[in-house]
Formats: C-alpha cells, structure tokens, sequence
C-alpha cells in the first residue's frame, strides 16, 4: 500500500471513529458541566458569572432557619448566607444529561422545576448559563475522549 494510501485510510477511520463517538462526546461534556454547575449552584451558591446569586430577604430567612413549609414538608436549618436554590434537593436533581431526538443535553426536568429555575433567573439574573471553567472543563475532557479515539482508530 502507498503512503497516500496509508493516510488516506487511516483518515478515513479516524473520520469514522469520531464520528461514531459523537454522542459519547456530548454526553461527557454534559456530565461534566452539569456535576460543576450542581456544585456551583446548589453547594456554593454562585451565579454564571462566579458572583453570589443574591441574598435572602429577612422574612424568609428566619423561615429558613425556623422551618420552611412546601407542601407537607417542613425544612428547617436551610442556609440563609447566601441563595443557594436548595430546599428538597428537587431542583439539583433535576439537573441531568438526556437525549433530545439524536443529541444528548443538559437540561432541567419536569415542568415544576423548570419553573423553578425560570423565575429564579428572573430574580437574580443568570445562574443555569454555564460559566468559561465549566465550558472548558467539558471542552478537555471531549478532547481527551476524541484523542484516544484518534490513537484507537490508528493502531
């Protein structure tokens, strides 16, 4: 076999590989993104733009802290320092990587939740906007992923 012949082949497997890994790739860049902003949001209580998301009234943090009532449940010794968006743990759990049609995203389940997470953006502007550290992370892991795939179709 010619070298051009070498190269194109191993090209065309390389193509073929990445390809093939698309969806693998979405999905580590969604993985990676949503277990950042999880911590950035729900444990840091950290909009998109690294700053705090914003602070609770008084009424409502005595509330917090005494005993919070949704629904059936009461909460209490929530932390009032800064907004977190964390009572039940509903809102970070719905924070997941699914399929939409032939693509794996992030997105926020259930119409409650996005609700949620809708009027608390319009309280405090962005926060669910993954910030340049979360991109970025996603960005080397994909690459990492897409290297091995390119070492793996060329042996």
């Amino acid at each position: 076999m010619s070298n051009v012949a070498k190269i194109t082949s191993e090209l065309a497997n390389v193509i073929i590989a990445v390809r093939k890994g698309r969806q693998k790739y979405q999905t580590a860049a969604c993985n990676i993104t949503g277990s950042m902003m999880r911590k950035r949001i729900h444990n840091k209580g950290l909009n998109s733009d690294g700053g705090k998301i914003g602070k609770y009234s008084e009424d409502y943090a005595k509330k917090r802290r005494d005993g919070l009532k949704i629904g059936k449940e009461t909460f209490s010794g929530l932390r009032t320092d800064t907004v977190d968006l964390e009572v039940s743990g509903d809102l970070r759990r719905s924070l997941i990587t699914g399929r939409q049609g032939k693509n794996v995203v992030l997105g926020i389940t259930g119409t409650l939740n996005r609700k949620k997470a809708e009027g608390q953006e319009e309280n405090f502007g962005e926060i669910y906007l993954p910030t340049d550290e979360e991109t970025a992370a996603a960005e080397k892991q994909v690459i990492k992923l897409i290297d091995q795939d390119i070492k793996n179709a060329l042996r």
